[in-house]
């Protein structure tokens, strides 16, 4: 999540680097796939939302809806909070 969450912060400030969307990419893609196995499919389709908003350095990006997919993800990770 942690590097989901910079990378979205990064393309809200205009500062998104190739590589940081690269790393955003598979953290999104394995973050995906793991609350698929444990049954989060809302969860799970906002990951792959995000997977393909950092699919490539070029990608027009909403840093709105960015945000409001990190927060859904944010709830089902951290839903206590911390």
């Amino acid at each position: 999540m942690r590097v989901v969450e910079e990378a979205v912060n990064a393309v809200e400030t205009g500062r998104l680097t190739a590589e940081l969307s690269a790393d955003a990419h598979q953290a999104a893609h394995k973050l995906a796939g793991t609350l698929g196995t444990f049954g989060h499919a809302q969860g799970s389709q906002d990951a792959l939302a995000l997977e393909a908003a950092f699919d490539s350095p070029t990608c027009v990006r909403n840093p709105s809806e960015l945000r409001a997919l990190v927060m859904g993800l944010q709830r089902i990770v951290h839903p206590d909070g911390q």
